[in-house]
């Protein structure tokens, strides 16, 4: 699907809510909602936003259509599950771009939304976390640091095979030279 077809479809589907819901649409505000930021606007559609912004309050205008787009969907999922698959797909399409109606679809969703709230969750437990250990072990505490590198090391020769090279050389040029017998230096 294309942006303009995935426009269309879009419109289409807000014009029949409207009809169905008895809410007149003018020219005027189905023009807006083909409005595009980027690319440049051309000379219809800047005379369509100087006249749209002089008749319109846009708050008022988004609300209405936002209202539409939502029962259409709603509709849409109830009872036409190929046009609400052609819906997703139109949004993922424009999605990519900067258009206006997405404005009146909605930003946030709710996995978005709860995504973020994951997110600082786990900063908050990770800093408290750190907060912790920096309150049980004062840096530098040289038995913590310890430890860390005797358990790499140790992960290190166990897991060589596994995880590749990289372990066997670092074992192999830093501290193995150290375990080999004199017979086993000089070859």
């Amino acid at each position: 699907m294309r942006v303009h077809e995935a426009k269309d479809f879009l419109v289409e589907q807000i014009k029949r809510q409207a009809a169905y819901e008895g809410v007149s649409l003018s020219n005027l505000e189905i023009e807006m909602l083909y409005f595009t930021e980027r690319g440049g606007l051309s000379e219809k559609m800047q005379k369509t936003v100087e006249e749209f912004d002089q008749s319109y309050n846009t708050p008022e205008y988004e609300k209405k259509i936002s209202r539409l787009m939502k029962h259409a969907y709603a509709q849409l999922k109830k009872n036409d599950p190929v046009a609400k698959l052609m819906w997703d797909d139109a949004i993922r399409v424009l999605k990519k771009g900067d258009h206006y109606i997405l404005v009146m679809w909605g930003g946030v969703k709710p996995l978005a939304l709860a995504v973020v709230v994951g997110a600082v969750f786990l900063t908050i437990a990770l800093f408290a976390g750190l907060r912790w250990v920096a309150s049980r072990f004062p840096p530098p505490n040289p038995h913590l640091l310890l430890g860390v590198f005797v358990g790499i090391i140790a992960f290190a020769l166990l897991f060589q095979h596994p995880h590749g090279r990289m372990f066997g050389w670092i074992a192999e040029n830093t501290f193995l030279r150290f375990l080999r017998s004199k017979e086993e230096k000089e070859e």
